[in-house]
C-alpha cells in the first residue's frame, strides 16, 4: 500500500517553501518508486527545531487520549487517479500535523528524554533483518555500543569521525643516537613522560644545539598525564575531561565493559602519586627550557612533538619523524548519541521508516540530496586536485546558490557524504581508518543522571571553580623547590568538605542529589563491574 511518512530534519538556515516542495518532489521520485512512500519533508532551524518536534508530539498524543487516531481501519488497496496523460497515479495519504515518523536527534540529553518519554521504536530487529546492511555502512561500534549501553537500538547514528588520534612525533636522526631505535624500542614510547621520552629529551639538549627538545600541543603547563582521567564540569554541568581534582587512576588497556575496566575510586587527585610523578616530570621539561614552537614543528627542528588530530597525522610527518600511537580515538557517550536519526514509536508503518534511513545511509545519491539539494539546481559536481587510486579526480561540490544549507552530520552517513569544493575529498576514507581505530571509553553510558539520582550540580559547579584555582596555583611552582610547594597546595586542600561530599559513598534518598562517587559506584554495580561487598 502506498504510504506517507514525515521527516523532521534540522537544516542550518529557514528553507523556503518553494524549496522544500522542489527538494520533496526531487525525494518522493525516489522513495515511491523504490518503497511506494511518500515522505513529507519538515525542515526546522535549530531555534525551533525541538519545539516544533516536541509540539507534534504532545498534540499526538493529545489526539490518541481523545480516540481521534488509533482505531483506523486498514485500507484494502490504493486510492488512484488518471492523470493529464490518461495513465493512472497513486494517491498518496496526507500526513497530519502532528504525525511523527521519521526525526533527527543531537545529543545525550534529548535522546535520554525521549527515551524515558517512550518516543523511540526499538530497530533491533529490522536492523539485524531487513536492515542489516548498515552494519556494512555504518562503524562497528556505534551500533554494537548503542546496544550495550542501553540493550536496545533506538536510533541510527550519522556516523560521525571518532575522536582523535594522540601522538609522538620522534625526530628519526636524534632516536638514532638512543637505544630505542628499533620495532621494539619504539613500543616503549607510551607516553609524554615516560622514560623513553626523556631520555631523547635528554640526548637533544646535549648533543643537538639545532633542535629544540620538545612540542606539546597542549602548551608548557598543560597537564598531560597517562592513564589519569579528570572528572570535571563544563560550566553548563555536562562532564567535561578539563582539568579537575577529581580524578581516577585507570589502565589503558581496559576493555568496556569487563570488571577489569572498572576505575577503582574517584578521589582528590592531589595525594595521587602517579599524578603527582608525571606532573613533577612535565614541570621539569618546563624548567629544563625543553619547550619550542609550533612554528618549530612546522620547520622539522622538534625532537619529540606532542600532538592530537586526525589519521591525516598518520602519514602528515612520515618523512621526518616516526608517528607513534600513545592513544587511539575514543567513542564516547556524548559522541555516541551526539547525531542521531529515530523512528518514532507513533509511526505505524516503521518498517516504511526503516527502508527509508536504510536507503539514507547506504546510497550515495539520495544522502547527497538531503544534503546539497539538487543536483544542477542547488549544486555541480567538479573535478578536484586530488587523484584516486585510479589516476582519476575526485568530485567535489560547487554550490550554485545557498538557499539550502544542511549540516553534513545531521543529514546522514557522513562517510557517503560528497566534500566541498575547497575540502579533502579523501575524508571518508580518513573517518573509515579512523573509526576502524577507535577504542571505547571504559565509562561510556554513564552520565550525572542515572537510575533515578542526579549528582549535586553546584557541588561540581564549586569544583570546577576550585579546580581552575588549583591549576593556576600548580602553574605557579617553582620545580627548584617543588617537593615543600606541592605538599602546601595539597595541604591546603585537605578536609575540604565540598571535595568530602562529592567523593562520599553514603546512600541519599532518592529524592535528593547525590555524590559524584555514589552515582559511579552504582552505574559500575549495575554493569556488573563492581562489588562493593569485595571492598576492604
Amino acid at each position: 500500500l502506498a504510504k506517507t511518512i514525515s521527516m523532521y530534519m534540522l537544516s542550518e538556515q529557514p528553507v523556503s517553501e518553494k524549496q522544500e516542495a522542489e527538494l520533496e518532489d526531487a525525494v518522493n521520485a525516489i522513495t515511491k518508486s523504490q518503497f511506494k512512500t511518500a515522505i513529507d519533508l519538515r525542515f526546522y532551524t535549530a531555534e525551533e527545531y525541538y519545539d516544533k518536534l516536541e509540539k507534534a508530539f504532545a498534540d499526538y498524543d493529545e489526539a490518541y487520549e481523545q480516540g481521534i487516531i488509533g482505531n483506523e481501519e486498514e485500507a484494502t488497496g490504493d486510492k488512484t487517479f488518471i492523470n493529464d496523460l490518461g495513465m493512472t497515479e497513486v494517491i498518496y495519504p496526507t500526513a497530519s500535523d502532528y504525525q511523527v515518523d521519521i526525526f533527527y536527534v543531537g545529543g545525550l540529553e534529548k535522546f535520554t528524554q525521549y527515551l524515558d518519554e517512550s518516543r523511540f521504536a526499538r530497530l533491533d530487529e529490522e536492523i539485524s533483518g531487513s536492515s542489516k546492511i548498515l552494519n556494512d555502512y555504518l562503524s562497528t561500534n556505534y551500533l554494537k555500543y548503542m546496544k550495550a549501553v542501553d540493550s536496545s537500538i533506538y536510533a541510527i547514528p550519522t556516523n560521525n569521525c571518532i575522536g582523535e588520534y594522540t601522538c609522538l612525533l620522534l625526530k628519526k636522526d636524534v632516536l638514532a643516537k638512543t637505544r630505542y631505535n628499533t620495532e621494539e624500542g619504539l613500543k616503549e614510547f607510551t607516553s609524554l613522560t615516560c622514560e623513553a621520552v626523556q631520555n631523547m629529551l635528554r640526548v637533544t639538549k646535549n648533543e643537538y644545539a639545532n633542535y629544540v627538545p620538545l612540542y606539546s600541543c597542549m602548551g608548557e603547563d598543560g597537564i598531560v598525564l597517562d592513564g589519569i582521567r579528570y572528572w570535571g564540569v563544563d560550566e553548563n554541568g555536562k562532564l567535561s575531561d578539563d582539568f579537575s581534582i577529581l580524578m581516577s587512576a585507570f589502565d589503558k588497556t581496559a576493555v568496556y565493559g569487563e570488571e577489569e575496566s572498572y576505575m577503582a575510586a574517584i578521589v582528590n587527585g592531589l595525594r595521587n602519586a602517579e599524578f603527582v610523578s608525571q606532573f613533577k616530570t612535565l614541570k621539569g621539561y618546563k624548567a629544563n627550557g625543553y619547550h619550542g614552537t609550533e612554528k618549530d614543528l612546522v620547520d622539522s627542528k622538534v625532537a619529540v612533538a606532542y600532538v592530537k588530530g586526525g589519521a591525516e597525522l598518520l602519514d602528515k610527518y612520515g618523512d621526518d619523524y616516526e608517528v607513534v600511537v600513545i592513544d587511539q580515538p575514543t567513542l564516547t557517550t556524548d559522541a555516541l548519541y551526539e547525531n542521531l536519526f529515530a523512528v518514532s514509536s507513533s509511526s505505524v508503518v516503521p518498517d516504511r521508516c526503516m527502508e527509508v534511513l536504510c536507503y539514507l545511509n547506504t546510497n550515495p545519491e539520495f544522502r547527497n540530496l538531503l544534503l546539497y539539494g539538487i543536483e544542477g539546481k542547488d549544486y555541480e559536481l567538479v573535478n578536484s586536485e586530488y587523484l584516486d587510486a585510479n589516476e582519476q579526480p575526485y568530485k567535489v561540490v560547487r554550490r550554485l546558490e545557498s538557499d539550502y544549507m544542511m549540516d553534513p552530520a545531521k543529514t546522514g552517513n557522513m562517510v557517503l557524504a560528497y566534500a566541498l569544493e575547497g575540502e579533502d575529498p579523501r575524508f571518508a576514507d580518513l573517518i573509515k581508518r579512523q573509526n576502524y581505530d577507535s577504542d571505547v571509553d571504559i565509562a561510556m553510558g554513564f552520565s550525572l543522571i542515572y537510575g533515578g539520582y542526579t549528582v549535586d550540580g553546584e557541588k561540581l559547579q564549586d569544583i570546577r571553580t576550585m579546580s581552575v584555582d588549583l591549576k593556576k596555583k600548580l602553574d605557579a611552582i617553582n620545580f627548584d623547590n617543588f617537593d615543600e610547594e606541592y605538599a602546601a597546595i595539597v595541604e591546603s586542600y585537605t578536609g575540604n568538605l565540598t571535595i568530602s561530599a562529592v567523593l562520599s559513598r553514603l546512600d541519599p534518598d532518592i529524592d535528593q542529589p547525590c555524590s559524584l562517587a555514589y552515582l559511579y559506584c552504582k552505574w559500575a554495580e549495575d554493569m556488573g563491574l563492581y562489588d562493593p561487598n569485595a571492598e576492604e
